[in-house]
C-alpha cells in the first residue's frame, strides 16, 4: 500500500506561534526545534511492507532541515513532498501529491486539509490524525502488519 503522512501535528509537535509572515530561514530554525510525536515510529515498521509518502505544506526552502530533522529522529519514508511556492494553498497541494502518488489513504491533523481532500476526492480514505494509537488501529482495518 501506498501510506501518506503529514509531518507537522502528526509526526513533529504542532507549535501554534509559527512565525507566520516570516523569511525562510526563520521558518527552519523554527522546524529545528520542533519535537518528534511519540508513536512515529510506527512509520518504520510500515515501511517494510508498504511505501510511506510523506506530504507537507513546508516549503522547499525547508527540505534540508526537514530532512535532517527526519533523520535525526530516525523517522523513515519512501519520499517526501513539499510545496514549492507558497502562493499554492496547503489543500491543494497536497491533494496534487497524494493524486500523483497514488496514495491509498492520508492522515493530517488539520480538519479543513481533511474536509478539503474529501470535497475533492469524495470517497479517498483520508484521515484526521488524533494520535498515533489511532492510526495504528485504523491501518489495523485496512491492512494486516
Amino acid at each position: 500500500m501506498i501510506l501518506g503522512f503529514d509531518i507537522d501535528g502528526v509526526m513533529a509537535e504542532e507549535d501554534y506561534k509559527k512565525p507566520y509572515g516570516k523569511p525562510q530561514y526563520i521558518w527552519n530554525n523554527h522546524y529545528e526545534k520542533v519535537k518528534k510525536i511519540s508513536g512515529s515510529e510506527l512509520l518504520n515498521q510500515l515501511i517494510r511492507d508498504h511505501k510511506v509518502i510523506l506530504i507537507t505544506g513546508r516549503l522547499e526552502g525547508s527540505r534540508k532541515i526537514t530532512i535532517n530533522w527526519l533523520d535525526k529522529n530516525n523517522i523513515r519514508y519512501t519520499k517526501l513532498h513539499l510545496r514549492k511556492k507558497l502562493s499554492v494553498g496547503i489543500t491543494h497541494h497536497k491533494i496534487t501529491e497524494i493524486i500523483k502518488e497514488d496514495c491509498d489513504c492520508y492522515f493530517d491533523n488539520n480538519r479543513r486539509i481533511i474536509k478539503g481532500i474529501k470535497a475533492k476526492i469524495p470517497d479517498f480514505p483520508a484521515y484526521h490524525f488524533k494520535s498515533w494509537r489511532e492510526v495504528y488501529s485504523t491501518l489495523e482495518e485496512i491492512i494486516r502488519f
